[in-house]
């Protein structure tokens, strides 16, 4: 067990639908192993079912992706800082999704190290434009990075000038 306990409140905009959403559950869990705090808020389609999970928290949206990404953006921006009151997090991360990222502004106001967790890099025709995006907004808002790889790590530092990144959590 770690001699210090981490509370890191993990938000991304992944459904039930996404299978690398597991990914995401999975790496929770290991870090729960190890004795650490961990709470995973998680986008759920209306209508799909709430799956049990302790330290799984939901947000309902919509299914069309522009809409549920201002759902969950507004949702985020309303229950995010009830959240952080209760479980009070020492660690605040996000998934790369960009549509949402700009949400996260008011939240510096509670100075809680702000992270965001990178997993991949943009496909040219896949996103690159929210990747860019994401990434010029998380030189403002972000305290660091993580990202799973020291290629991806070299990567983003040589294309996209991000100083401090951590391959390791």
């Amino acid at each position: 067990m770690s001699s210090k306990l981490i509370k890191i409140l993990w938000i991304t905009k992944l459904s039930e639908k996404y299978n690398f959403k597991t990914s995401r559950i999975e790496l929770s869990n290991a870090l729960i192993k190890r004795g650490h705090e961990i709470t995973l808020i998680l986008e759920k389609k209306i209508g799909e079912k709430n799956p049990r999970n302790k330290n799984v928290i939901y947000f309902p949206t919509e299914s069309k992706p522009i809409f549920s990404s201002l759902i969950f953006g507004l949702l985020t921006l309303f229950y995010l800082p009830i959240i952080i009151q209760r479980k009070k997090p020492n660690i605040l991360m996000f998934d790369e999704t960009t549509v949402w990222l700009p949400y996260t502004i008011f939240l510096k106001i509670f100075r809680i190290p702000m992270i965001l967790d990178i997993r991949t890099i943009p496909v040219e025709n896949r996103r690159p434009f929210q990747f860019k995006t994401s990434l010029f907004l998380s030189k403002i808002l972000m305290n660091g990075y993580t990202v799973i790889t020291p290629e991806l790590s070299e990567f983003l530092i040589e294309k996209f000038k991000i100083e401090t990144i951590n391959h390791r959590l």
